[in-house]
């Protein structure tokens, strides 16, 4: 089963759910077969996107709505970044027009997939980084109980943290080892770029400049540019202090490798009350799972699979639905589940992408 705009739809495809218009009334059953004729229907219902029959019996659900609307993100953010540094104000609604449809779209799809996140390059880096964060946060704000405003606007927050950047020269943004001090003062200096650079346009409301200027006080008082503690940091910067964080050790750099699943998710719960806010890390830790459903993984037997389902209060042992064996290298005939919990000898190896 997959998720789809409505606007995709080729005819052919098999409708997964049962589709209701706005007023809770039935208007197609699951399992019809998609014609032209019902696209137009649900068009005319506003009715935006589905969820039809995937052709593997076997795959996990895939959020093809948010890979298509995160890969336009990061498409666009760069002539984005530009118009808003010469405010070229046509680029600055286009930005609120993606960050909103991303955001009615968690807003209402808060399961987290594997979408979120993927390989990063070192070349697009920054950009892919925005967009990542800002979707991280969408979904906390989310779990939090944010009206759908909010979440747009720490979206917004989010996409926008490291504009600053752009002010910074390519040798020291992009250079393959360890700063120098001297260095590292000029890279501090992001943050004040970055609120001076979203004062200037007249656009973005006070939370979302102050959200994306103070991702990196640290709730103790150890971070900068002001050295702000606890909840003299917005909300929206104590949000994004978190998921700036949790996106940046989760990829690859040009000077070191990412951090596994498993360092990374400990990493946010180390700092719990020392970087981050203690009630962040606790929402943190009920929404995001190491390995999220639809993940790929290679098990210590040499097994592989997808994550399923989420054992709560066990992130690194979810249930999965075993369909390889490396050993043997054949794809299993009757693929089955297999719950990490009740398995404690097994361990999760690796994670295993495109698949």
């Amino acid at each position: 089963m997959e998720m789809i705009f409505v606007k995709n739809l080729k005819g052919g495809e098999i409708l997964a759910k049962t589709i209701f218009n706005t007023s809770g009334s039935l208007l197609i059953n699951a399992g019809t077969t998609i014609t032209t004729k019902l696209i137009s229907l649900l068009e005319s219902n506003n009715i935006f996107f589905v969820f039809i029959l995937a052709n593997d019996p076997y795959a996990v659900p895939k959020d093809k709505i948010m890979e298509d609307l995160k890969n336009k993100a990061i498409d666009h953010l760069p002539e984005i970044f530009t118009s808003i540094l010469s405010c070229d104000q046509t680029n600055e609604d286009y930005l609120i027009n993606i960050v909103d449809e991303l955001s009615e779209h968690i807003f209402y799809s808060p399961e987290i997939t594997t979408t979120l996140f993927q390989v990063q390059q070192f070349d697009n880096y920054t950009y892919l980084h925005c967009v990542d964060t800002g979707i991280m946060a969408m979904y906390l704000g989310t779990a939090m109980g944010y009206s759908k405003n909010q979440v747009k606007d720490l979206g917004l927050a989010g996409f926008l943290h490291d504009i600053g950047k752009l002010d910074i020269p390519n040798n020291i943004l992009n250079k393959p080892g360890r700063l120098t001090s001297s260095e590292y003062k000029i890279m501090q200096t992001h943050a004040e770029k970055t609120n001076k650079i979203l004062n200037s346009t007249n656009i973005f409301s006070k939370e979302v400049i102050d959200g994306a200027s103070q991702h990196h006080e640290h709730y103790d008082g150890s971070g900068y540019p002001n050295g702000l503690s606890g909840n003299n940091i917005s909300e929206f910067g104590r949000i994004l202090a978190l998921c700036d964080v949790f996106t940046a050790i989760s990829s690859n750099r040009c000077y070191r490798e990412k951090f596994n699943a498993n360092e990374a998710y400990e990493f946010i719960l180390a700092n719990r009350g020392i970087l981050f806010d203690p009630k962040i890390v606790d929402i943190f830790k009920e929404t995001f799972s190491i390995y999220p459903i639809g993940c790929y993984v290679r098990l210590s037997n040499e097994l592989e699979g997808y994550v399923i389902k989420q054992n709560p209060g066990f992130a690194d042992r979810p249930i999965l639905k075993i369909l390889y064996d490396k050993n043997k290298k054949i794809r299993l005939e009757k693929p089955y589940e297999f719950d990490l919990l009740k398995n404690i000898n097994v361990t999760i190896q690796e994670v295993v992408m495109n698949k």
